[in-house]
């Protein structure tokens, strides 16, 4: 969250315009996030019951299973942001500048719902497994190392503005995931001791 708020400071710098775009934009990708989240929580009880049955194989399913199902409720969202960008958009102000502000970062946003899918689901499939620190580590290191200098780099120091700034966005998601699922492959969860 204190991520986030830097996140919006630096919008901030950049534009009151790009404050307003970014805001809406989230609250619309709110919308994708929650089967995410959803289906994360639901994985990591599958994953801690399968785990408290000694079934690694059993976890392992659960994990991927809720990684597949969560790819297509996210890219389902993440189709509607690519292609109706502006009638989302719409939705929520009739502002020409804004609507066409939100564009481009909204279909930045459909571009990084299968790989956030990832993220969110293996997050959880890690917490069930008892691996709790590795995760919130994770969640700190990635969320203040990487979202609010890439943001700042690529906004303001680089005058990307709010795509700059966005594109900071896309890259902190993607490698989030990638740390999570480099954890999970790893395998260490498979013996925390709970």
């Amino acid at each position: 969250v204190v991520a986030f708020l830097m996140f919006y400071w630096i919008l901030g710098r950049i534009s009151v315009l790009a404050v307003a775009a970014g805001n809406v934009v989230m609250r619309i990708a709110a919308l994708s996030f929650m089967p995410g989240y959803g289906v994360g929580a639901a994985v990591q009880t599958l994953v801690g019951q399968s785990l408290g049955r000694q079934d690694v194989a059993g976890a392992r399913r659960a994990a991927w299973g809720g990684v597949g199902l969560a790819m297509i409720f996210m890219g389902a969202f993440g189709v509607a942001f690519l292609l109706i960008p502006g009638t989302l958009l719409r939705a929520f102000s009739d502002s020409p500048d804004l609507i066409a502000a939100g564009k481009p970062i909204l279909r930045i946003m459909g571009l990084v719902q299968v790989v956030d899918a990832v993220g969110l689901t293996l997050a959880g499939a890690l917490r069930g497994a008892g691996a709790t620190r590795a995760v919130m580590l994770a969640d700190i290191l990635t969320g203040f190392g990487l979202l609010p200098p890439l943001a700042y780099l690529f906004g303001v120091v680089l005058d990307g503005g709010l795509l700059g700034a966005w594109c900071g966005l896309l890259i902190w998601f993607t490698l989030y995931a990638a740390v999570l699922t480099g954890m999970f492959l790893r395998g260490h969860w498979e013996k925390v001791r709970i």
